[in-house]
């Protein structure tokens, strides 16, 4: 008997294309198809990097920090330490983050590589209506 593939294999390599599948976009995907949760669209052009931080900041409204990252978390992130977040992904345990880059599309960078990839992890947060995430097809990626 072979593992099941992780969830995560679903969505690595779609291409990005703004309005589909770009980093809200996928956010929005993958908390709908994989973590039965659905979360608004985010009505703003995502290659302009103003208007998605002032996106980013009122979709985050009543969001909570959690004590820890888990799996389908909102991983906010910014360009630089102490910037504005500009760019969302998905936690993935234990230690990943699923987010569309313009330019790859989606990936799954290691938390601890996420500057590689030009951003820098802002924050966590977890919407107040879901408990701790956990996917069904958990296994380590």
């Amino acid at each position: 008997m072979t593992a099941a593939a992780h969830w995560t294999c679903r969505w690595i390599g779609r291409p990005w294309l703004a309005g589909t599948s770009d980093c809200w976009s996928l956010a929005r995907a993958v908390w709908a198809h994989e973590f039965n949760r659905e979360v608004p669209a985010l009505p703003v052009d995502p290659r302009d990097l103003a208007a998605g931080v002032r996106a980013l900041r009122s979709g985050r409204a009543g969001w909570i920090v959690p004590a820890s990252p888990a799996e389908g978390d909102a991983v906010l992130m910014a360009r630089a330490a102490g910037a504005q977040p500009c760019h969302i992904g998905v936690w993935v345990a234990p230690d990943r983050v699923l987010h569309a880059l313009e330019r790859t599309g989606a990936v799954c960078t290691p938390a601890t590589r996420l500057a590689e990839t030009g951003y820098r992890m802002a924050a966590v947060l977890r919407h107040p209506d879901w408990s701790a995430p956990s996917h069904p097809d958990w296994s380590a990626p």
